[in-house]
């Protein structure tokens, strides 16, 4: 859970005054924090990196359902935006696009 906000009277970079109070949540126990792939061919000109992620229905689950109750909550706006990179990481991230 990552909070982001500005505070009235302290200067930002931000282009645009408007106060921001959004919440992050963001998944770091599966995908690319899963440690599976290895480098082949060390210190080769052929050498190649591999790095794969593991997405599971109950993690993905998991993190939709607190991002859920988190907007749901008096606290928040009852908004909720979901960000992936399913464009380019057709499986992985297309699987969050279909579980939620």
């Amino acid at each position: 859970v990552r909070p982001a906000v500005t505070f009235k009277g302290v200067p930002h970079p931000l282009s645009s005054q408007e106060p921001i109070d959004l919440i992050v949540v963001r998944e770091n126990s599966e995908g690319e924090y899963v440690n599976i792939g290895g480098r082949f061919a060390s210190g080769t000109a052929n050498e190649i990196a591999v790095q794969s992620a593991v997405h599971t229905r109950r993690g993905v689950e998991r993190v939709l359902r607190f991002g859920l109750d988190l907007a749901a909550s008096p606290s928040r706006r009852g908004r909720l935006t979901m960000v992936t990179k399913s464009n380019a990481q057709r499986h992985g991230m297309g699987f969050w696009d279909d579980v939620l």
